[in-house]
């Protein structure tokens, strides 16, 4: 608990009027966090949880494969209804035509997205 309380001070540091809308996004995530837990497929905390090390090496302007692995219906329905949960039972892998072919003949949901400057930014379809 006391990482989730650091993580709030650094969010409001030096700025007050930000601690609703910070108290919300991780009462919101924390929310959905917990009955991931409770169901069985706890995910990555995407507040708390250092990005992935194969992550850290890459590149702005590269693209990066997230891929999901098979979720029980339930979870799938709060991947969806939850606005913070995108990405967060995801696996960030780099993206090589050869392994998005793998993925997809596997029958998993794969996303391509482009970092940018520590940011991902979407391309393509959520099939």
């Amino acid at each position: 608990m006391v990482e989730r309380v650091e993580w709030l001070k650094l969010q409001v540091h030096g700025r007050p009027g930000r601690l609703p809308r910070a108290l919300l996004t991780f009462l919101t995530f924390e929310d959905y966090y917990q009955l991931c837990a409770l169901l069985g497929s706890r995910p990555r905390h995407v507040l708390l949880d250092s990005s992935p090390e194969s992550l850290r090496a890459i590149l702005p302007a590269e693209r990066v494969m997230m891929v999901w692995p098979r979720l029980p219906l339930l979870i799938r329905v709060l991947d969806r209804v939850w606005p913070y949960a995108y990405g967060a039972h995801a696996d960030f892998v780099a993206h090589t035509p050869e392994a998005e072919g793998t993925a997809r003949a596997a029958g998993r949901r794969t996303a391509v997205v482009r970092t940018s400057r520590g940011e991902f930014r979407h391309e393509g379809s959520f099939k």
